[in-house]
């Protein structure tokens, strides 16, 4: 039988249930945000018990069997008929969706809303905590024409058209930025399972966070609503509990991940200061290049507004600032009712910290700018080394590479 999970210590193995979960979330299914949220830290459900890590997960949305990435949000049934069984080999129950057509449209609305699907899940697959595989093809929108079981398939059907790739070069470049951005930031590379902690706990000592789009802690009832679609995650730079290879703590980054499989969109809400001061807009799955045209910067408990079936990912470049205020708005438990009144509706009440925000997008710093900035830290910290210690000059190189690389991070999304 299926044993995914099963397998003893040191084994990786394809983690299905996370191609069916992720699957299942973005094409609309009801009851899947818990399951979806284990499937993106790491599938602890499946391999914690045994003493297993993270990266004995295999992620995968698309393998050498079965639809395409493509083909996926392009037929909502296969179509094997050139294999000569009649159509019967294969797969039946794909968890795929075409989006109102059945394969090749020449629709805008439809194609559009396919690439963001397409987005969605690279986004979803390598941003995961695990290990990400890409099935060969799907960077560059690789078709098998409905086909999911092309083993007998020895032509174009199964073979790799490298033409596709300078007609999707959009998409190549996308996936290749997202590569960057998980091999730059350890926080998407944890090797230890995510502890989180009960409501309450001090943010600070949280490695993760699960809000709903209002900017609220989630409950257990935000969990148990069958129909939810919409999460965001806060990922702490700052509590990454293993240490690097030379014993010492690795520090990274904070993000924010938003989540949208909702036919609607949504306005999210950020978090308080306690989560960060500011964000920066990273990664936005409605465009066609993935990331924002123009960067834009969002205060703490601004808000956002994320399309229908978008994945945004937004990036901390304020560090948080933690008060009386916030603490309050980070540990309060609240039910729908309480909900309610702090929308101000009948018998509500507002906090002064939830009426006080206004202009909460502002310009964000120019390319040369941030630039200018990185190198007068890299040069001061250059000055420094030679008076260090030998471990410290090379602690002292490794920080300089890395806001190196935060520099040509942000260029990229200047760009």
């Amino acid at each position: 039988g299926y044993q995914v999970g099963n397998f003893p210590p040191l084994w990786t193995e394809w983690n299905g249930k996370y191609r069916d979960t992720v699957r299942d979330f973005w094409r609309g299914e009801p009851a899947t945000l818990g399951e979806f949220a284990s499937r993106l830290t790491g599938s602890s459900d499946l391999y914690a018990n045994n003493g297993r890590r993270p990266t004995a997960s295999i992620n995968f949305i698309t393998a050498h069997d079965g639809f395409t990435l493509n083909d996926l949000v392009s037929y909502n049934e296969k179509h094997n008929m050139d294999n000569g069984e009649d159509n019967r080999d294969g797969e039946s129950h794909n968890r795929s969706w075409n989006h109102g057509v059945e394969g090749p449209t020449e629709d805008p609305d439809i194609l559009s809303l396919r690439a963001r699907q397409r987005r969605n899940f690279l986004t979803t697959l390598i941003l995961s905590l695990g290990t990400p595989m890409i099935s060969h093809g799907d960077e560059m929108a690789r078709t098998q024409e409905g086909n999911n079981n092309v083993y007998c398939q020895d032509n174009e059907l199964g073979w790799m058209d490298w033409e596709q790739l300078e007609e999707n070069s959009s998409l190549h470049e996308f996936s290749k930025r997202l590569l960057r951005i998980r091999r730059r930031h350890p926080v998407f590379r944890r090797r230890r399972f995510l502890a989180g902690g009960p409501l309450g706990t001090d943010v600070r000592d949280r490695d993760i966070a699960w809000l709903v789009p209002s900017g609220k802690l989630m409950t257990q009832d935000d969990w148990d609503f069958a129909f939810g679609k919409a999460l965001m995650v806060y990922l702490n730079g700052n509590a990454i509990s293993e240490p690097d290879s030379r014993g010492e703590k690795i520090t990274d980054d904070s993000f924010i991940l938003m989540f949208n499989a909702h036919y609607e969109e949504i306005d999210f809400t950020l978090p308080p200061r306690a989560f960060g001061v500011r964000w920066q807009l990273l990664v936005d799955t409605t465009e066609d290049i993935g990331y924002p045209v123009e960067a834009s910067v969002i205060e703490a408990k601004g808000k956002i507004t994320v399309p229908a079936r978008a994945t945004m990912v937004l990036k901390q470049i304020e560090p948080p600032v933690y008060d009386e205020v916030d603490e309050q708005d980070v540990i309060e438990v609240v039910d729908e009712a309480e909900r309610k009144k702090d929308l101000g509706q009948p018998g509500g009440k507002k906090t002064a910290d939830a009426a006080a925000t206004a202009d909460s997008v502002s310009t964000a710093p120019t390319a040369a700018e941030f630039e200018a900035e990185i190198e007068a830290e890299i040069e001061e910290e250059a000055t420094e080394a030679p008076e260090a210690e030998e471990d410290d000059r090379e602690s002292a190189d490794i920080t300089a590479k890395r806001r190196a690389a935060q520099r040509d991070e942000y260029t990229d999304t200047e760009q």
